[in-house]
């Protein structure tokens, strides 16, 4: 069963979400933090968010365009993101995602996801993605869909990391 969340009530949630989900600066190691997203828009009867990204230089491929597994990251991280809102759950790991690259994604460019939730079981969630420019949103560069693990399992959760500072 869907969260109902009017468009104010997702678009704060989505950013509790982000802002949880992301480390501090110096502590980042992990693809994902080092490539935090930022609420573009939402829209809650859809189940619709719309996150940006920062492409750089050292997302390159050796053709200098964005590298097909940051673009997967990018989409995979979306839909998860779109998931805990809607799901309730902490966490949400990725069961499956099928990909396709229709254009090359520019890299020191914003780039931008719209990911939506389609349905929600009682397990699983299934989602769609597409990745493209701002200035260009009916210009798709890849699409995703993605099924995620979503019933609460606490065995589940990331482990917490014990290094010592």
């Amino acid at each position: 069963m869907f969260k109902k969340l009017t468009t104010p009530q997702l678009a704060a949630l989505a950013q509790q979400i982000i802002d949880r989900r992301l480390p501090p600066l110096e502590e980042r190691d992990a693809p994902s933090a080092l490539i935090p997203p930022q609420l573009l828009g939402c829209d809650g009867p859809s189940r619709t968010l719309e996150l940006a990204y920062e492409t750089k230089s050292w997302m390159r491929n050796p053709a200098d365009i964005l590298h097909g597994g940051i673009t997967a990251t990018l989409l995979d991280s979306s839909m998860g993101v779109a998931c805990l809102c809607f799901s309730g759950v902490d966490f949400a790991p990725t069961v499956s995602m099928n990909l396709q690259y229709l254009r090359p994604a520019p890299l020191n460019a914003t780039v931008a996801v719209r990911a939506r939730v389609v349905s929600l079981g009682r397990t699983l969630s299934h989602t769609t993605a597409e990745l493209y420019l701002p200035h260009a949103p009916e210009q798709i560069l890849a699409c995703a869909s993605g099924v995620y693990y979503t019933a609460g399992d606490s065995s589940l959760k990331p482990r917490q990391d014990n290094r010592e500072a």
